[in-house]
């Protein structure tokens, strides 16, 4: 994947980063799998020569974060090319930080499972979730569900 030029858009006033390409980039509304990514670039890149981070308020996502990196910190941007050769042939960067936010969100999806149960104790029996089924069973039967992606 070759790395993309930002682009100065008709309808925006900020600064131009036009000598700039673009790194990585994450919204208000990417997946985990995107957060995951962005945090483990940024920590390997954000003090890097040529690199910047960058937020844009936006109408339609709330705001949106982007690294990237300038045209003449060449070393840098061949570092970005190797992680974009890395992301072509799997998609996550580390496997831990995903599975970590992959756990974290089921926890919090737990809790709000289990505080439905208590109203409507067949609220999620149609994927398998009972009132009597453990902590760590219905963890396992969110991950499995699909319901945090």
């Amino acid at each position: 994947m070759k790395l993309e030029r930002w682009i100065y858009s008709t309808n925006y006033m900020g600064k131009d980063f036009s000598d700039y390409f673009i790194l990585y980039i994450k919204s208000r509304d990417s997946d985990l799998v995107i957060q995951s990514n962005y945090d483990t670039i940024r920590e390997e890149f954000i003090d890097l020569p040529g690199v910047v981070e960058v937020t844009f308020s936006h109408w339609a996502c709330g705001w949106i974060d982007e690294l990237l990196i300038h045209e003449d910190a060449k070393d840098t941007l061949e570092k970005a090319e190797k992680i974009f050769e890395q992301l072509e042939k799997y998609p996550v960067l580390n496997d831990i930080d995903l599975s970590q936010r992959e756990y974290d969100l089921a926890l919090s999806v737990y809790e709000d499972i289990l505080r439905d149960l208590n109203k409507n104790p067949n609220e999620y029996i149609n994927i398998g979730i009972r009132k009597d089924m453990t902590k760590d069973e219905i963890i396992e039967k969110i991950l499995e569900s699909g319901m945090i992606y």
